[in-house]
């Protein structure tokens, strides 16, 4: 039976203690943490060190999920909470308002083009003819206003298509 020293014997026994500083990041804050490690043997302490030079790489990832969670706030069942399903969903919905903003914009332009139509029918023109003429006249208004003027503006457009008539060289049917 190997018999060691009881100086030996003693710090095998007692426990290390160290105490760790590390930065947290919270709430765009950096707060200062300390931690209490309590290490049981040698082996334990070595492996708590070399953990240390991956650290701060695990802080790094914890704000980068925390981060991409907070984007997907108001989703369903586990794709708010679980990081998987979460990235995969917050992608495919960031294709889905990639698409949809073109088909809002598109959709919109529709909608301007009906009330322009609509408003220049009232004073017998078709609305192909008159934005060929209203764009030779060289007036700079876009879709939009126009819409908005044949709207709620009804003489304001009634000058526009006067305007439109004296300068183009066409007839309007």
């Amino acid at each position: 039976m190997d018999v060691l020293p009881s100086k030996e014997r003693e710090r095998e026994k007692t426990s290390a203690f160290v105490v760790l500083l590390f930065l947290v990041e919270d709430d765009d804050n950096l707060i200062e943490k300390n931690v209490l490690i309590l290490l049981f043997s040698s082996f334990l302490f070595q492996l708590v060190f070399l953990g240390l030079f991956f650290f701060h790489f695990i802080i790094i990832l914890f704000s980068q999920h925390k981060n991409l969670l907070k984007h997907t706030k108001g989703f369903r069942g586990r794709s708010k909470n679980c990081f998987r399903v979460a990235i995969r969903r917050l992608q495919k919905s960031w294709q889905y308002g990639y698409r949809d903003r073109r088909v809002k914009r598109r959709e919109w332009s529709k909608f301007w083009i009906q009330k322009i139509q609509a408003g220049v029918r009232q004073y017998s023109w078709r609305y192909s003819q008159f934005m060929g003429s209203y764009k030779q006249s060289g007036m700079k208004l876009d879709k939009k206003i126009l819409a908005e003027l044949a709207a709620n503006e009804p003489f304001a457009f009634r000058s526009v298509v006067q305007i439109v008539e004296h300068t183009s060289n066409k007839s309007k049917l």
